[in-house]
């Protein structure tokens, strides 16, 4: 069989998992737009908690209450300037946070792992430069 007859039943089958089955019943809304991940963000030098990373928190522990035994990663994102001490202790200590925050919210902290990473090319700042998108963390419900 060549590519061109194989064609039709891919594209059929991609059909097939975006249209529910009359058998099945259609996800509520919350499953449809339920994250599984999430970015929460951190002031200049600071690991509190500000109120938009309590609700981004307290929505990501909602999803989380459906998947109870689910494991989360919460990852710490280094800062693309200073020194590097400074920056892996502020991203460790800002993941921790995220960790014991979750776990305030009912989430198991056997079920959670921090681990810190490199910030992405596009988010690295220039000399004197300071990037908000740098000071967070990031949260995954695997």
């Amino acid at each position: 069989m060549n590519f061109y007859q194989m064609m039709p039943i891919a594209v059929l089958s991609v059909f097939a998992f975006a249209v529910p089955l009359a058998a099945q019943s259609a996800p509520s809304a919350s499953e449809r737009i339920a994250p599984s991940s999430a970015m929460v963000f951190f002031n200049y030098n600071s690991i509190a908690i500000t109120p938009a990373a309590h609700s981004t928190l307290t929505s990501i522990a909602t999803v989380h209450a459906s998947r109870p035994n689910a494991k989360m990663r919460v990852i710490g994102i280094l800062n693309g300037s200073g020194q590097e001490v400074s920056r892996r202790s502020i991203a460790q200590r800002r993941a921790d946070v995220v960790r014991d925050h979750l776990v305030t919210l009912g989430i198991s902290s056997d079920l959670i792992t921090t681990s810190l990473e490199p910030p992405r090319l596009e988010t690295i700042a220039g000399p004197g430069q300071r990037r908000p998108s740098q000071r967070r963390v990031e949260v995954h419900i695997d």
